[in-house]
Order: structure tokens, then C-alpha cells, then sequence
């Protein structure tokens, strides 16, 4: 009979990132009670990983404690608490148990100071301990709150810090700490916290004790991860605005395949030439040259920790447990198009599925995506360009981007679209295996997408199972659309704009086949 789904439990000084830890343990497969359980495909994070009447015991309790309150209204706090903490408890671990995941989470900020109760109700219970600077905790906190005495709440922050590092110590074996700085570093877009949610996933699915750091700090127990679980990775390939963000949304729909859920650039961007601000960062485009052993085994191990099936379940819970299956991941983000080469000697068996779209109406999308994001009204700014192009995500930085800035918007996209489809016919083309390489028009797929979906599976060696023929039928739904879209949207929207650069597009077009009259 399988046990009860256990609590992890995030606890640390006020400041000190409590409640990002909920993104974290998301990815590793814990129940966290906010929309991207179950399946549900949200996103986001609760402002609590609780329940109201649970918050405000725990707060209440917390601001009786620093008072210094004594007798029966503590003891009545202190029963309170507990109460609430059993109601809470049930519901989680059956919510969890429906979802049919293994943990649950309680992040609070008042829970370091009932750790008491907390040891009491859940005696099995993890530990993550949030860890920060206590000045630099100080610091952060005066600012959210103007009106706290600066030396009363430096007392309160080492109070606190006292109290957990005390529980740290007396519970080392159950507890594992993560850096407030490591955790923020999961809400920038750019970089995931790998070491914070490998120290976690230790926690919840490694095996044996903890060894003693120099510091004194406890390191996680000992897990491998299952890195060759790893077989035949799928790749989307195709121009940003060419349907691949469909394409994905549906084939993630898979019952056998894992992925990220998002565009992988937070992972992507920490390889050295990719990171924002690094002087390396000339474009996106990398090739087998860049493919060190190092980050290879660093994307497979985010594979495993941050990857997640169609129900917003991780791998790693099964993963980790003997004879369990192969690990089939799909990844979609608009510069693999400059990167197959690079791919392919991370993954050798990866397959490729390149989705590609007419020119004049994937450039007429691209600039309909400039305008919605109010880039285009500025084009005439060079700085609003190169912030624009060169520090957010998304935005594909190819060999030459920084000439084509100063182009018309509209011969700007124009080559945007030619450098991410040509760049990938060609380096598809230098695989030479014809077995690894799926090609099909963004048009071919919306007028018949179970078929397409069907010879996607032929392909890549999936069953065309139940869930994802249900999501292939009918008309899709177009999430990523700025304007709902049309076959001929392209000529109502910027017919002049797309006449000027048809001649542009035109050798590409007859390539893929396409009538550029």
C-alpha cells in the first residue's frame, strides 16, 4: 500500500526568499496547491504556499512570541496552530494524493517560528532552509516596510536566524539548505537555479545521510540522476511566429513525452556564450564547437529536474526508481533554428521535427509581434532597438542582427525569418540522415492536424495515444496569436510592407516550395 503523500516544508527569516521556493519544488514534482498542479497548465505562484486561516494562526502565533506573551494565550495560540496545521495537512496530502504526486508543500513566512508545531504535526516532514544575509535581509525588508525600526527588525532577523539555524542543526538529516540569491535567480527569465533544485531534489528523492561541509553546512545526500534515461530528445525547429509554439503546445499533450513547459531559454542562456551581458554574446548561433562535456551533462541533468509530463508531473519520481522507462523530452525555443549542429553533438540520437511557414506571412506575424510588444513605434530609437534585441529572451539574435537594426522594420524581419529557416534547411541538410528529420509547412499542419500529428509519432517512435489525438482534433487552439489568425491575414495587415521584401524572400520561398507571385 502505497504511503501518504509528505510535507516539505520551506522555512527561513523574514526576506529570506521563503516563497520562491514554490516554483522550485513545482519542478520536482511536489504538490503546491496553485494553478500548474495536476495538469492544469497555469502559471505563476501563490503569495503562500498555505491556507488563510493557516497563514494568520501561524502570523498570530509568530507576533504573540516576539511580544513575549506567556500563560494560557499562548497556550490557546499555540492550540490554534496546531489545529490548523492537522486540517491543513489532510487536505494537502489528499489533494496531493489525487494529483498522484509524492509531496507537498507548506511555505510560509511564519513558519520559522513554529517549528515547534510544525516538528509535532509532521514528524516525517523535509526541510528546505531559506538562507540570507542578515544585513542584506534587513536591508530588504526596510524597504517594503518604511515604518519598522531598523534595529528592531535587525533583532527580529537574528532571532529568527538563530532559531533555524538551531533546528538546522538538531535536523540536518531531514533538512537541506539553498541560497536566497541561487532561488531569486528562478523569476529572471534568463538563469535557473540548478544548484537549488538539485540540493532539493536530493533531498526529496536521493538516499543516504548528509556529509559535513567545511563550513559546517550540511550537503545533500548523494543522488544520481538517471542522465541515461535520456533517448531520441525532440526538437522543434522553425522561425519565431511559424507555428512552432502550436506544434509544441500540442505534441507536449503526449503521454510518453516530458519538457519544460515554457521555452528553455533560462536554461540555454547559462551556457557561457549565451549569457546576458557576457562579451561573447555576438548571436544566438552556436554549432558542435560549443558543445562542451560540461554543459552536456549540466542540460541533461535540467532535463530530468525540470522536466515535466502533460499532468505537470516530474520524472524524477519515477525516474529515480528502478526499471523505470526511457525519458522521451521535447524542447521548443525559436533559436535551436541557429543551433542544430550544436544539438546534434549534445544528442547524438536527437531527432529533429523543422516546421516551416510562408515567408510573407511569418514575416507579416513578426512584425505584428514588434508592434504588440511597442517596438515598432520606437524603431526609429537605436537604443530601444538594442535593449530590445540584445537582453530579453525570446528575441533571436542571429550572425549580423546588429546591421539589420538599422533596416526598415520590415526588411528586419524579413531577415530574421531567412536567417532562422535557411540557417536550419542547411545545417538539417549536413545531418544526412534522413531517419532524424521530420520537415512539414505550418499550412500542411493547421488543415490537417491529426495527420500531421499522426506522421510526427510514425516518426519519432511515439504512440498516437488517446490525449493527444483528442487535443489533434478539431481546430487548434492559436495561444501564442497576437490576432486571430487567417490565411490571408498577411495581406490585409502590411500588403506594401510585404511587396517590398517579397523579392527578398523570394529564393527561400521557391525553396520550400512556395509560389512567391
Amino acid at each position: 500500500m502505497a504511503s501518504a503523500p509528505q510535507p516539505i516544508i520551506a522555512i527561513g527569516t523574514v526576506s529570506s526568499g521563503v516563497l520562491n521556493v514554490t516554483p522550485i519544488v513545482r519542478d520536482l514534482g511536489v504538490y503546491t496547491g496553485c494553478a500548474t498542479d495536476a495538469g492544469s497548465g497555469g502559471v505563476g505562484a501563490p503569495a503562500s504556499a498555505t491556507e488563510p486561516a493557516l497563514t494568520q494562526a501561524l502570523a498570530a502565533r509568530a507576533d504573540a512570541l516576539r511580544a513575549g506573551s506567556a500563560g494560557a494565550q499562548h497556550e490557546g495560540l499555540r492550540d490554534q496552530v496546531l489545529r490548523e496545521l492537522h486540517a491543513f495537512g489532510q487536505t494537502r496530502a489528499r489533494q496531493a494524493a489525487g494529483a498522484g504526486l509524492q509531496w507537498w508543500l507548506l511555505a510560509d513566512i511564519h513558519a520559522a517560528a513554529n517549528l515547534d508545531c510544525l516538528g509535532e504535526v509532521f514528524p516525517q516532514a523535509r526541510y528546505v532552509v531559506c538562507r540570507r544575509d542578515e544585513a542584506e535581509t534587513v536591508m530588504a525588508t526596510l524597504e517594503a516596510n518604511t515604518g519598522v525600526s531598523a534595529r528592531d527588525l535587525a533583532l527580529v532577523v537574528a532571532q529568527q536566524a538563530d532559531a533555524v539555524e538551531c533546528f538546522f542543526t538538531d535536523h540536518r538529516h531531514s533538512q537541506v539548505a539553498v541560497d536566497f540569491h541561487d532561488l531569486a535567480r528562478r523569476s529572471d527569465g534568463f538563469v535557473y537555479p540548478l544548484d537549488s533544485t538539485r540540493r532539493v531534489g536530493a533531498l526529496l528523492y536521493g538516499s543516504g545521510e548528509h556529509d559535513d561541509a567545511p563550513d559546517g553546512a550540511p550537503e545533500p545526500p548523494p543522488v544520481r540522476l538517471p542522465t541515461d534515461s535520456i533517448e531520441r530528445p525532440i526538437f522543434i525547429v522553425g522561425c519565431a511566429r511559424g507555428g512552432t509554439t502550436l506544434l509544441f503546445e500540442t505534441l507536449r499533450e503526449s503521454e510518453t513525452l516530458w519538457s519544460w513547459w515554457y521555452e528553455g531559454h533560462a536554461f540555454w542562456n547559462t551556457h557561457p556564450r549565451l549569457t546576458p551581458g557576457s562579451r561573447l554574446r555576438t548571436s544566438d548561433r552556436l554549432d558542435e564547437r560549443d558543445a562542451g562535456l560540461a554543459f552536456a551533462h549540466q542540460i541533461r541533468e535540467w532535463m530530468l529536474l525540470a522536466g515535466r509530463d502533460r499532468q505537470n508531473r516530474s520524472y524524477l519520481a519515477d525516474g529515480l526508481r528502478p526499471g523505470a522507462g526511457p525519458f522521451r523530452f521535447l524542447e521548443k525555443t525559436p533559436a535551436s533554428a541557429l543551433r542544430v549542429a550544436f544539438l546534434n553533438a549534445l544528442f547524438p540520437d536527437a531527432l529533429f521535427v523543422h516546421l516551416v511557414r510562408d515567408g510573407r506571412a511569418n514575416v507579416s506575424s513578426l512584425i505584428e509581434q514588434l508592434q504588440h510588444f511597442e517596438i515598432t513605434p520606437h524603431w526609429d530609437q537605436p537604443a530601444v532597438r538594442w535593449r530590445s534585441f540584445s537582453q530579453l529572451p525570446g528575441w533571436l539574435l542571429w550572425p549580423g542582427w546588429r546591421a539589420d537594426l538599422d533596416r526598415p522594420i520590415e526588411e528586419f524581419a524579413a531577415r530574421w525569418y531567412i536567417a532562422s529557416t535557411q540557417t536550419a534547411l542547411d545545417d538539417l541538410a549536413r545531418l544526412n540522415d534522413p531517419t532524424r528529420v521530420y520537415s512539414l509547412s505550418y499550412e500542411e499542419f493547421i488543415a490537417d492536424p491529426v495527420k500531421s500529428v499522426g506522421e510526427i509519432c510514425t516518426f519519432a517512435g511515439l504512440p498516437f495515444d488517446a490525449t493527444l489525438r483528442a487535443r489533434s482534433v478539431g481546430r487548434l487552439p492559436h495561444a501564442a496569436s497576437v490576432s486571430r489568425p487567417s490565411a490571408d491575414k498577411w495581406r490585409r495587415l502590411y500588403p506594401e510592407q510585404i511587396e517590398r521584401v517579397t523579392p527578398l524572400l523570394a529564393p527561400l520561398l521557391q525553396r520550400l516550395g512556395y509560389e512567391p507571385h
